[in-house]
């Protein structure tokens, strides 16, 4: 409700009133956040790929192998992260903890629900 007051601290007292609801605040991560996030965990095994954003970008994030556009399930980078993809290297890092796992433990950042949701807005 809207409420209006004068010099003399008179404040009215039947003024309009709205209804709205707020929504939730979201922040899609771009691919400099994701590769800010991957390099200190992946940058060790994938150096070429990870001495620049761009080469990240080229290598990673462009390539429909690696990153499917608007489909993280089908993603080998979401599979690798999560640890989940078959095969012998079945995890990034390959040795230790997943990713997922450095999220959780609060040895990496950004979580790969952010990651997912980079690769659904590319659609």
């Amino acid at each position: 409700q809207v409420q209006a007051g004068d010099s003399s601290g008179n404040w009215s007292t039947s003024g309009p009133s709205a209804t709205f609801e707020t929504l939730e605040f979201t922040t899609t991560v771009g691919v400099g956040g994701v590769y800010t996030a991957l390099e200190p965990h992946c940058g060790t095994c994938h150096f070429s790929e990870f001495n620049t954003q761009g080469s990240f970008e080229q290598t990673f994030a462009s390539d429909p192998v690696v990153v499917v556009p608007g489909d993280p399930d089908a993603s080998k980078l979401i599979q690798y992260l999560e640890g989940t993809y078959p095969g012998n290297k079945s995890q990034m890092p390959p040795y230790g903890p997943s990713y997922e796992e450095l999220v959780t433990s609060g040895d990496a950042a950004l979580p790969v629900s952010a990651i997912r949701d980079w690769i659904k807005a590319m659609e």
